[in-house]
């Protein structure tokens, strides 16, 4: 069978492309992995690339996380997946044909010996390999082929100085260069092989762009080494008089724009910039208004003006009549005149002739018609000429290089520390008031202030202002509104713009049809997919019009496009197009309804994914829409219309899975309540559903009453619909709770009860869970015999019916009940085995139960470093969800671990946490288990009244709570306080 082709690129930028067409987004650790078998000719263990990847996590969680990413690289590899092989040894080995892999051709074109094959090599390296990188193993490949590719050049400019072709070595030379640029022993090179071919005025100029470069970044003077070369190539020319006297050939320029503030985070861009235009003599500098284009290009011009005096020209478009000539204008700027018998086109190039001069060009697309003829023109005629222009949208000629410039990032931002959109706030923000300065609790209110402004520098230049005559809280309180809240009229920027008038002229500069789609796309309220805008956005229903309205949307700098794929609005701009919508009641109405159904039937479309995968690899989808979900249920909570909130039940009903296995169940009971609210207290199965779900996500996230509240209602809702099945697992579901709770006896009524309906109803699958429900009262009623026998018959039933979610629950409940029987080694074999079945279903709660039940096995084992780090593992995996019953119960082992290991005060402050987490519960034998280990630690550090109070609160928790440890945990501690007395 043929094997379908794939080509892979790392060099300069990540690119995997499956027979012909570009495969999904990977992950970095994906692409990391795709790198690791690449080089792997022969193949590599599973266990090297666990090591090599995730050399920061247990070897447990290495081995998982590999797992997961080898799921997401076949599913990019889609139809080419049977290239990545797996023997049964466990050695991972990715086919590659010649030809499909850039590293792979050129390294083989780096060992070529002919010209063709060195020349393939240097066009094939676009850039370093995964230059974010910091991984030790990926910095020594980086500078081993950046190495060959500096080699490959120096042979190519050996080959062109033979041929006396100066501009081939210079350019291979300055590449050269541009690799190593502090390399002096390249320099040296590069001036005495110019000298050879006698090309002195260029070497003079090579010699101040060093001495100015190294000046600028390393604050070092060139070595004495370099100047003595430099010297004797002038002194054996005797040139000194010949370049002195170039200076009738410079062109007397305009001075350069004078910025009112200081460039700030952006030297990687400046860099990028730099060495784009010396590879390009078109670079076009792209990104929405208020990015910092104009900024970034005086930085520039600046720059290259102290190595190129008089040779650097600044233009602005945007203040010019439409019927200007444009090359009279650019002459004008030279300060040159026409003659009689010349066009001003003629005159421009013959002006300009061979001379190495760039023209900065800003706000380009107001005049872009006519700047495309001028500048296609001179970069035919004039072959030193070079151009950077700053502009919205691309000047789509021949041999653009588009630098593209973004916001300061914000998706990482965790505090305002640090961070440089918050670094440049308050750089703005101390030019309006010199003493104002970030407290550490200001922080998080400045990372949110970047986040709503999308680190856009004039938007945060505008709000820094504000820091006069208002506090950070309220700024950041009145962004929810962020065009009102930037307007100029109370910005204190006189004489600029308001933001909202800049995009109105963006606006109004686009063809009509682009126009219709900017403004439907402020239905979304997060990032889209192009096949979401092309469903509820359809320009005059073709989809083809649609996508090219896009993309000029894309062109114009008004919608972002992400790597992932994604599209999105910056905040401020979102913002405009949704007033914009706002003001058209009919189009809204109709957009708000498709927004809806296309996203109710996307969430069943992934749900019923997910159930057909053996694992969840569409959860990170799921992930990227879920703001958009959220809106289904908002907009049906607003406007009760009735397909809204159909829609809307649709979503939640989809959707309750993956919000538990994201670890988001607060959003899914929240918005579930939501939707039932919407529908106006009607009786009908959804709304049972939905009940039924929110009940189950209640108990998880340890709201015992609002759950047992749900789960009765649902349950009578259930059996008047006649849904008898739905309103048995309400049923189990309430012995569930109980148990929990510690009513072992209620819990044992219950539970019976609900297995008694499912054997009526021939339900196999509600059988095994009651059992496996029984099993655990039992285990709590430590009747062990009876617990085994409960838990291995739900195995049966689980096993025979191939559910491996709840299979893996059952193994690990055999492996608890061997816990309690101090069968360690089992019980670890257990737990393992159920670990792994809930990471191949990609359960994130069962994973975390069943690797708190390891640390718990370490903890009996007295290995308290392991079960530490067990127990800090499974918090960590809590982070975002402070009510989750998974966070309490091993904050509250973690607890008990420090106590032990007598490390009190540390301890202390744990379990006073976990007491707060678990007291939005109520009162549950954990609640008992913490106060009791805080009774621990006050009698260790001999604070006897606060144990004794701790004990006194433990034994009012276990006259409602039934739970035979609680009892033994309090009996114990009377003899430790009792022991204490008579000490």
């Amino acid at each position: 069978m043929h094997s379908p082709s794939i080509s892979i690129h790392f060099l300069g930028s990540f690119e995997l492309t499956v027979a012909g067409t570009k495969a999904p987004v990977i992950p970095h650790r994906g692409q990391l992995l795709l790198l690791k078998l690449v080089l792997s000719k022969n193949g590599i263990s599973r266990e090297t690339l666990s090591e090599a990847l995730w050399s920061d996590v247990t070897p447990e969680r290495a081995r998982f996380y590999l797992r997961r990413t080898l799921t997401e690289l076949r599913k990019a590899l889609g139809i080419a997946r049977t290239r990545l092989r797996d023997d049964a040894k466990g050695i991972l080995v990715l086919q590659i044909k010649p030809g499909e892999c850039d590293i792979s051709v050129f390294r083989e074109s780096v060992r070529s010996k002919e010209i063709s094959g060195l020349e393939l090599a240097a066009a094939v390296y676009d850039g370093p390999l995964f230059v974010r990188s910091a991984d030790l193993w990926v910095e020594l490949e980086r500078e081993s082929l950046r190495a060959e590719l500096i080699g490959t050049l120096l042979k190519l400019a050996a080959v062109a100085e033979t041929n006396g072709e100066a501009n081939k070595v210079k350019e291979f030379y300055g590449r050269a260069i541009m690799e190593s640029p502090y390399d002096e022993t390249l320099l040296r090179s590069m001036m005495q092989c110019l000298a050879r071919m006698g090309e002195f005025p260029e070497i003079t100029r090579i010699h101040h762009q060093a001495r100015v470069r190294f000046q600028h970044d390393l604050q070092l003077p060139l070595s004495l080494e370099t100047e003595r070369v430099y010297r004797e190539i002038m002194a054996e020319a005797s040139l000194v008089k010949e370049l002195n006297g170039n200076e009738q050939t410079e062109m007397p320029i305009r001075p350069l724009p004078k910025p009112a503030s200081s460039l700030f985070g952006r030297k990687a861009e400046l860099a990028s910039i730099f060495r784009r235009i010396d590879q390009n003599r078109l670079v076009t500098v792209v990104g929405t208004g208020g990015v910092g284009k104009t900024r970034l290009g005086i930085a520039f011009a600046e720059i290259r003006a102290r190595s190129h005096p008089n040779l650097v020209s600044w233009l602005d478009m945007a203040s010019l009549e439409s019927d200007i000539d444009l090359s009279a204008y650019f002459l004008r700027n030279l300060r040159a005149q026409v003659n009689d018998n010349q066009t001003s086109a003629d005159a421009l190039r013959s002006r300009i002739g061979a001379m190495d001069v760039c023209f900065i060009v800003d706000n380009a697309e107001s005049a872009i018609v006519g700047l495309r003829e001028v500048i296609a023109t001179l970069l035919k005629s004039c072959p030193n000429v070079r151009f950077l222009c700053i502009s919205r949208l691309p000047l789509h000629i021949d041999g653009e290089a588009l630098e593209p410039i973004e916001p300061f990032a914000t998706k990482e931002l965790e505090s305002g520390f640090s961070s440089p959109a918050a670094m440049f706030f308050l750089d703005r923000a101390q030019l309006a008031n010199p003493l104002f300065t970030i407290s550490e609790a200001e922080s998080k209110i400045v990372a949110s202030i970047c986040r709503k402004l999308d680190g856009l520098p004039l938007t945060l230049e505008i709000a820094a202002t504000k820091i006069r005559t208002m506090p950070l809280a309220e700024i950041d309180r009145q962004l929810d509104q962020p065009l009102r809240f930037l307007d100029s009229k109370s910005s204190g920027f006189k004489g600029r713009d308001s933001l909202e008038r800049m995009l109105e002229r963006s606006w109004q500069d686009l063809p009509e049809k682009p126009q219709e789609l900017f403004v439907s796309l402020g239905i979304f309220v997060s990032d889209w997919s192009a096949s979401a805008a092309i469903s509820i956005c359809e320009v005059d229903q073709d989809q083809e019009l649609t996508q090219n309205a896009l993309d000029v949307l894309v062109d114009h700098s008004l919608v972002m496009i992400q790597s992932s794929g994604r599209y999105r609005f910056l905040e401020t701009i979102r913002d405009f197009a949704e007033n914009k919508l706002h003001r058209m009641p009919e189009l809204l109405a109709r957009l708000r309804t498709r927004h809806s159904q296309y996203y109710s039937i996307l969430s069943e479309s992934l749900l019923a994914e997910h159930e057909r995968a053996a694992a969840p690899s569409n959860l990170l989808q799921f992930e990227d829409e879920e703001p958009q979900f959220r809106q289904v249920v908002l907009r049906a909570s607003e406007h009760r219309d009735l397909d809204l909130v159909q829609a809307a039940f649709r979503v939640v009903k989809a959707s309750f899975s993956m919000w538990r296995r994201s670890g988001r169940l607060s959003e899914g009971l929240y918005l579930g309540l939501l939707a039932v609210e919407a529908s106006g207290s009607k009786v009908n199965d959804q709304v049972a559903e939905v009940l039924l779900r929110c009940a189950g996500a209640a108990h998880s996230l340890c709201k015992m009453d609002q759950a047992e509240a749900l789960f009765i209602d649902s349950e009578k809702m259930l059996r008047r619909l006649g849904l008898n099945l739905w309103a048995a697992e309400a049923l189990r579901s309430l012995g569930d709770l109980a148990a929990n709770r510690g009513l072992l006896d209620e819990a044992t009524e219950r539970l019976t009860a609900s297995r008694e309906q499912f054997v009526t109803l021939c339900d196999r699958h509600g059988e095994g869970k009651c059992f496996a429900s029984l099993g655990y009262v039992a285990r709590e009623k430590g009747d062990y015999v009876s617990a085994r026998s409960l838990t291995e018959s739900a195995l049966a039933i689980f096993t025979k019916m191939g559910v491996s979610e709840w299979r893996a629950w059952c193994v690990g409940s055999l492996g608890a009940i061997c816990l309690e029987l101090e069968a360690f080694d089992q019980a670890k074999l257990y737990l393992q085995e159920s670990l792994a079945g809930q990471e191949r279903a990609g359960n994130r709660e069962g994973i975390a139960w069943n690797m708190t039940m390891v640390g718990t096995v370490h903890l009996r084992l007295g290995e308290l470093d392991d079960a530490i780090r067990h127990f800090r593992e499974v918090i960590l995996m809590h982070e975002g969800d402070a009510e989750m019953l998974g966070k309490s119960w091993p904050m509250s082992l973690l607890g008990e671990a420090l106590l032990r290991s007598g490390k009190w005060q540390e301890a202390r402050s744990v379990l006073v946490d976990t007491l707060d987490v678990q007291a939005k519960a109520g009162d549950s034998k954990l609640s008992g288990h913490i106060l009791i280990s805080l009774a621990k630690v006050s009698l260790q550090i001999n604070d006897l009244a606060s144990a004794m109070a701790y004990l006194e609160m433990a034994k009012d928790v276990a006259l409602t709570v039934k739970s035979v440890r609680l009892k033994v945990d309090i009996e114990e501690f009377e003899s430790l306080l009792v022991e204490k007395a008579e000490g």
